[in-house]
């Protein structure tokens, strides 16, 4: 899952002789080419933040999901996401890819973030795969790995195991053992 937005808008972009509370305009004070290499000259419209929304750009698993956040109404844009529901869609995927199960558990308040790594029963190293990935589980344990498209692409009973992904393209996996996953990418 890839997710790509902002912090915050501050206006488009004028010329480095803007003052602040001014109409000025991109064609009235346009901005400055200082030549190749050098930043040109500029200045925001705002010296703060606006109250302009900002894409959001979510590809991969769950993305299409993203849009039951959109519960806030523009009358110019429709409904939006909050920019503070984003922790919370990008935590649902990741819980949604580990069949609910999450690796990470936690509380998150208002001042700080707290989380606690549960106990390991499954057991998944390195999570950057060139060739071979070392499995540790229970003895006799039914391992599967399977692409985002939910196929399962090798599967194994065992305890410690390595294994080799030498077959599989690049890209994200989970190894599953039961309602336990774990994520990983082969590059």
């Amino acid at each position: 899952m890839l997710v790509v937005t902002g912090d915050h808008e501050c206006g488009y972009l004028l010329g480095p002789d803007h003052k602040d509370g001014t109409d000025n305009s991109p064609v009235t004070d346009p901005i400055v080419d200082k030549g190749v290499g050098v930043v040109p000259g500029h200045s925001y419209h705002s010296p703060s933040h606006t109250n302009q929304l900002i894409p959001l750009y979510a590809k991969g698993a769950n993305a299409a999901k993203y849009t039951k956040y959109q519960n806030i109404y523009d009358l110019v844009r429709g409904y939006y996401i909050d920019n503070t529901d984003v922790p919370h869609m990008v935590m649902e995927s990741w819980n949604r890819l580990s069949d609910g199960n999450p690796s990470i558990t936690g509380n998150i308040g208002t001042d700080k973030v707290d989380y606690q790594l549960e106990e390991p029963v499954l057991n998944v190293y390195p999570t950057l795969v060139d060739n071979y990935v070392t499995v540790e589980a229970a003895e006799g344990s039914s391992i599967d790995i399977v692409n985002l498209s939910g196929q399962m692409v090798y599967s194994t009973v065992a305890g410690k195991s390595t294994i080799s992904l030498s077959l599989l393209g690049k890209g994200l996996y989970i190894v599953k053992l039961g309602n336990r996953a774990a994520k990983i990418v082969k590059q």
